[in-house]
């Protein structure tokens, strides 16, 4: 999440980030200590997530069945990470939002903000 925060404050595509880091209170307080540009709001665990899904235009996330849904209840586009470190339960919930074209899928999240950059660039 700290690096998907630092990469697009580097784009120059204005977006607003909402992050919601569940009970990690490490990644909470790394969020929260970032100097970004961009506006950002952090939210540590909350029973708010219908709130902030409906401020959303998308989610980036992990493939947990409870995520999708939400934001699909929202009509967001999912855009979810597919490797070695996606856990075995959620690896068909990215296989599902494929064949479904409910989103799109990555090796990395690193790839989508490379080519949001050069989709972005004058």
């Amino acid at each position: 999440m700290v690096d998907i925060a630092k990469r697009l404050d580097e784009n120059p595509t204005p977006v607003q980030l909402i992050m919601l880091c569940g009970h990690s209170q490490t990644i909470l307080r790394e969020l929260k200590s970032l100097k970004l540009k961009k506006k950002i709001l952090v939210e540590g665990f909350t029973t708010n997530v219908d709130y902030y899904m409906a401020l959303a235009d998308f989610l980036i996330g992990k493939p947990g069945p409870g995520s999708i849904s939400e934001a699909l209840q929202y009509h967001l586009p999912v855009i979810v990470e597919r490797n070695v470190r996606t856990m075995p339960q959620e690896h068909y919930n990215t296989v599902w939002l494929e064949e479904q074209r409910m989103g799109i899928v990555l090796s990395s999240f690193a790839r989508l903000l490379t080519e949001w950059t050069s989709c972005s660039s004058p």
